[in-house]
């Protein structure tokens, strides 16, 4: 599926559990808030009802992966904040993302285009945040300190 605003993205997520069989090992949505972002950005005005929407979604999702018994991935969007120190990244709707999501894995990059600093920044055992370094190649993808 792949749906061309934040309307048909509601509707595939609705009918997800439909197309779900017992043969099915994983569900993988990317990018889950590129159309919430057009549309918040086209309608500035709708940004709450927008909001509350994605909240739903993520919810919906969050009960097919309980139900089903079946992972999810979902990747986001992300945008510069700027501080009156820095600036760094974080995903579109951190707080509806960061609510649902019960391991966030966060993918920064390095001075290596072909390496990303992967930070565990939240799972279930609620440990601290764990890092490793990943190579990208067009072979896949290799923990840095196996190769």
């Amino acid at each position: 599926m792949k749906p061309s605003n934040f309307t048909e993205q509601t509707s595939a997520i609705d009918g997800l559990a439909d197309y779900i069989t017992k043969s099915c090992g994983l569900v993988v949505i990317d990018t889950i808030t590129s159309l919430y972002r057009v549309e918040t950005s086209e309608k500035p005005e709708k940004t709450f009802k927008l909001n509350r929407e994605l909240n739903r979604q993520m919810a919906s999702l969050a009960q097919i992966a309980k139900t089903q018994k079946i992972p999810l991935i979902i990747t986001s969007q992300v945008r510069s904040v700027v501080n009156e120190t820095y600036v760094h990244v974080e995903p579109v709707a951190t707080r509806v993302l960061k609510f649902w999501a019960d391991i966030i894995v966060a993918m920064k990059p390095t001075g290596n285009p072909q390496v990303i600093k992967a930070v565990l920044e939240k799972n279930q055992k609620k440990e601290q945040p764990l890092t490793c370094y990943l190579r990208i190649s067009e072979r896949g993808i290799y923990d840095l300190k196996a190769t």
